[in-house]
């Protein structure tokens, strides 16, 4: 893929780096000073999973850690160029359902739906960005996290966002909204409920315009979208709802 965008062009050149060093030493110094810093334990001898798909698309997909299964399954690469083609590729849904991984499944058939509301007949080109790259030895939590060590994070996300045209940005989690409060301008939260058993749910999303680095841009924040009880209607409404929304 050829980048024009510096922004773009640094963020590869920074993954570079850090893939290079991961096939010369085996070992991830930076997955080791985030377990360091928080306290949380990272996997210092797998490759980082920053992104997959089209790093151009219009619709962009952002979660905490998206533990991909490339990473879980210890995939290695000999250089960059193959780590780089490989992270371009869209998730596999038939690896997500044999690794056996509920969450993964979740997350991937919100993203699904959410992608084909604007053409159900159209594969669209989308872009899953990961704010913490590297795989937890236990499950990942905000916990040993601040606000000063999420911050370059947060900024490599949002540089990444504004240096191309985006139609729709979704951040997948509650926690977002408090990490985008210094940038937000505008918020709105909007609700359906999912009527579909015996036990009504609501179920929630928020609208925020932000301004960075001079750039107005409005993301969605899902809060319900892992939700385990949520029927195919209300999962179907959701996303229609969300994209209505922008």
């Amino acid at each position: 893929m050829f980048i024009t965008a510096p922004k773009a062009e640094l963020f590869l050149e920074s993954i570079k780096s850090e893939v290079e060093e991961i096939i010369a030493s085996g070992q991830n110094n930076s997955a080791r000073e985030l377990s360091a810093a928080t306290k949380q334990r990272f996997a210092i001898d797998l490759f980082p999973q920053y992104f997959r798909g089209d790093i151009g698309a219009k619709i962009v997909f952002v979660t905490f850690n998206g533990q991909d299964i490339l990473v879980k399954n210890r995939v290695k690469f000999n250089n960059f160029d193959d780590y780089l083609n490989v992270s371009q590729e869209l998730p596999d849904r038939n690896s997500i359902i044999e690794d056996g991984s509920l969450g993964e499944l979740k997350r991937l058939q919100f993203l699904e739906t959410f992608a084909a509301t604007k053409n159900p007949d159209q594969q669209l080109e989308r872009f899953y960005l990961s704010l913490i790259p590297y795989l937890p030895v236990k499950s990942f939590t905000l916990s040993g996290f601040t606000l000063q060590i999420l911050q370059p994070y947060v900024d490599r996300v949002l540089n990444l966002i504004i240096e191309f045209p985006r139609d729709y940005v979704i951040f997948c989690g509650s926690g977002f909204e408090q990490l985008l409060k210094p940038y937000t301008i505008r918020k709105k939260d909007l609700n359906i409920q999912d009527e579909s058993d015996s036990s009504p749910k609501k179920l929630k999303f928020t609208m925020l315009e932000l301004v960075y680095q001079d750039r107005n841009f409005k993301v969605g924040i899902t809060h319900s979208f892992t939700s385990l009880g949520m029927s195919a209607i209300a999962h179907s409404q959701y996303c229609k709802q969300l994209y209505d929304a922008f």
